[in-house]
């Protein structure tokens, strides 16, 4: 049952005290001063609670006489077991506001256990520094699982951006060698079109015989200069072409530019994200 008055407690009168006790009772209002939260000092003989000194809001409710037996589980009765410095925390429920409890076995000259110093002091900022923490760990996860994803979908666009631009060039290679076959008909037809020439020269030598034969080479030198304009033609498509192919290319290659700072931009903010986590998993 709690207490909620704040008045200390008077030691208990045993004239067989000892000293060290005495010393740390006399002290207790300082140590409690000291503290950076509030706290409750409890000061204990070999046997029972000897002083009680409840602080503002962490009041327990201490009664003095009280046997070291009667805090099963707690830290008077750990140190009574082990003679050792025990540390507890304590969250909201048993008490109204969650605490943290320390205390210490106290010796003498003869290294014989005389009694123990327990502080209680509120753990409220602990607490909410640790919810603080949890929240924040859990956004921090949230986030570094985003731009992970972030991250995978810019590599993949990434390597889809070096498929096109791969293709892209294959395609500019074949225009290449379109353009190369066009050279190589525009020069056929130049040719066809000098044999028609010489062909219809002949014909006009041979008078009526070389009638026919001047018909066939006009039709050669048409065919020819047909020829001629629809490779010409084709080329000028071509070149187009390739100088589309040729923006695209490097609109592909700004992309990729772009897209592989953004990636590196992310695995910055990854890094970022999991140093930040470390520290917030320290503060818990």
């Amino acid at each position: 049952m709690l207490d909620l008055s704040n008045n200390d407690t008077q030691p208990s009168e045993d004239s067989q005290m000892h000293t060290i006790l005495e010393q740390y009772i006399s002290l207790a209002k300082g140590i409690q001063a000291l503290y950076p939260d509030d706290a409750h000092i409890a000061i204990f003989d070999s046997e029972k609670l000897i002083y009680s000194l409840p602080g503002t809001t962490v009041n327990l409710g201490l009664q003095l006489d009280t046997p070291i037996s009667a805090f099963k589980g707690l830290v008077p009765e750990k140190i009574m077991n082990t003679m050792t410095r025990q540390t507890e925390d304590l969250p909201a429920g048993k008490l109204p506001l969650p605490v943290k409890s320390v205390g210490i076995p106290l010796f003498d000259e003869n290294e014989e256990m005389i009694g123990m110093v327990a502080i209680i002091s509120s753990a409220v900022q602990m607490y909410s520094l640790r919810d603080a923490s949890t929240k924040l760990i859990e956004l921090l996860s949230g986030m570094s699982e985003t731009t992970n994803q972030i991250s995978l979908g810019s590599n993949e666009i990434t390597q889809r951006l070096h498929e096109v631009s791969e293709s892209t060039q294959v395609v500019k290679n074949d225009i290449q060698q379109i353009q190369e076959t066009l050279l190589f008909v525009e020069e056929v037809a130049s040719q066809s079109n000098l044999l028609g020439l010489n062909a219809a020269i002949e014909a006009a030598r041979a008078g009526e015989h070389g009638r026919g034969f001047n018909i066939v080479a006009t039709e050669i030198r048409k065919m020819s200069d047909k020829s001629k304009e629809a490779a010409q033609t084709s080329k000028d498509q071509l070149e187009l072409i390739l100088k589309a192919y040729q923006g695209l290319d490097d609109a592909l290659q700004q992309i990729a530019a772009i897209t592989a700072q953004h990636s590196a931009g992310l695995e910055d903010l990854n890094s970022t994200f999991a140093h930040i986590e470390d520290i917030a998993s320290t503060l818990k």
